[in-house]
């Protein structure tokens, strides 16, 4: 019991470090586009993921209890990715407790941690960042499952799985990967018949949670759609997928991101008692890198959708490695994150921008029409004092898309009814008055003018600025 105790405590420790951590390298820069629909979907309270039920849901009842004057919503979801990781290595502590000795498991938990593609997710606003906490619970189902190798903590690994899926829909490949670890590790030694049960029970609830996914995505305020969820490869970046690229896809989403355990787990084909559980993750490799393949097409994601396989990778490192060595591996580890945090981290454009922003509304809330995603990702980062209102959105082709905005008109209006300044971005002015500039065909350039006609019916514009820096306060007619 004191040992069990002593080891929650440890537990606690490394995810209360992780989380400072991550914190300290929290990044200033937006990555890539999912950052704006989550963000966007809590500001104007839209539930728009057809694929990712619960992160915005969480987002939105979080959000209103820490908001405050510099705090917005994507501080805020900021803040959930660091602690949506550091919870997961807690859980995933846990679970290395009951596979390995205190201190390996302690080193473990470290190498996870700061596992590069684990260490960056932790520091920017997307899906991958949370899920990694029903990961690390579902890991530690998982190690219970190994240690009591019962029906009942079949099921715990399968609603763990489940709660996984809720927040990033990868999370639909995690029973195989347990699965198949769990073959690895027991077939040669279980009987067949509890084997199969145990299986069974793990898949049978996690169907019982996809199931219900829909229901419990109504309960949220969300909304689920299974032809959303499939129909994602198609919509997919890159074109047509070919062979060609497979090479790339295995270069760019696991072997480079995952340096150094990407590599040091091959080192276990050379122990006999470890090559079943290293057999096992070339089995999970293949699906996991097919789901790559399929929905990024050479688009790199720094090995987002392989979260998962680090587990087995760290595990098998651990085991085959004397602790010296996996020490120098997690100090190399936690390197390389480091690289990939400062390399894409590019935070000054953003500051700039605020700054002369905050010389034109005098550091007030206001609401800005901004014109590319640019300046909306400028105002989420360094400028959270103002809403922007992202005009390219107001004119998407997609009704869906345009829905979860209000009409401009409906907009303004509301921002002068609570007394709030709103301007007009010189970008943004540019793209209501010549959209084509921005490579618009002419069904978009015609909602784009739609825009403009109701802006300016109502509204007229005072051009102010500020060192070289203009925009255009939007006062009523």
């Amino acid at each position: 019991m004191q040992r069990r105790g002593n080891s929650l405590l440890i537990g606690f420790g490394i995810g209360a470090v992780a989380l400072i951590v991550y914190a300290l390298f929290a990044q200033g820069t937006v990555y890539k586009f999912d950052a704006e629909p989550i963000v966007l979907a809590v500001v104007y309270k839209q539930m728009i993921s057809p694929r990712h039920v619960a992160l915005v849901p969480l987002l939105g009842l979080v959000h209103p209890w820490v908001a405050g004057p510099t705090w917005g919503v994507y501080q805020t979801a900021l803040a959930l990715s660091a602690l949506g990781v550091a919870v997961g290595v807690f859980f995933v502590h846990r679970g290395f407790t009951r596979m390995t000795s205190p201190g390996n498991a302690a080193l473990a938990a470290c190498a996870f941690a700061l596992c590069p593609p684990i260490f960056f997710f932790a520091t920017v606003v997307e899906y991958h960042g949370p899920f990694v906490a029903p990961l690390g619970l579902a890991f530690y189902a998982f190690a219970l499952l190994l240690e009591r190798r019962s029906i009942l903590a079949a099921i715990g690994v399968g609603l763990a799985c489940g709660l996984a899926f809720l927040m990033h829909s990868s999370g639909i490949l995690l029973p195989g990967l347990f699965g198949v670890w769990y073959l690895s590790r027991c077939a040669h030694t279980e009987q067949p018949r509890r084997l199969a049960a145990v299986l069974a029970g793990l898949g049978a609830s996690f169907a019982a949670m996809m199931l219900a996914v829909p229901g419990i995505a109504h309960v949220l305020g969300g909304r689920f759609e299974w032809s959303g969820f499939f129909g994602g490869a198609a919509d997919a970046p890159g074109g047509v997928s070919t062979l060609a690229i497979v090479p790339k896809t295995i270069w760019q989403e696991w072997l480079v991101p995952f340096l150094p355990v990407s590599v040091t787990w091959l080192l276990a084909f050379r122990r006999r008692e470890l090559r079943r559980e290293a057999i096992a993750l070339v089995v999970c490799l293949v699906p996991y890198l097919a789901m790559s393949h399929l929905l990024l097409r050479g688009d790199p994601e720094f090995g987002a959708y392989l979260l998962p396989l680090a587990l087995p990778a760290v595990w098998l490192t651990l085991a085959a490695t004397p602790r010296w060595s996996f020490v120098v591996i997690v100090l190399a580890g936690a390197t390389l994150g480091v690289v990939a945090i400062r390399n894409h981290d590019k935070p000054e454009i953003g500051r700039a921008y605020a700054d002369a922003s905050r010389q034109i509304t005098g550091g007030k809330p206001a609401a800005l029409l901004v014109g590319s995603v640019d300046e909306t990702f400028a105002c989420f980062v360094a400028l959270p004092e103002c809403q922007p209102y992202p005009l390219y959105h107001a004119a998407h082709p997609d009704p869906v898309e345009r829905g979860y905005l209000p009409s401009i008109r409906e907009f303004v209006a509301r921002q002068h009814e609570q007394g709030r300044q709103v301007f007009l971005t010189a970008v943004g002015r540019l793209f209501l008055d010549s959209p084509e500039a921005f490579g618009y065909d002419a069904r978009r350039a015609a909602l784009v003018r739609k825009t403009r006609r109701e802006l300016y019916a109502v509204f007229a514009l005072e051009e102010v600025g500020f060192k070289g820096y203009r925009c255009y306060r939007v006062v009523d007619k």
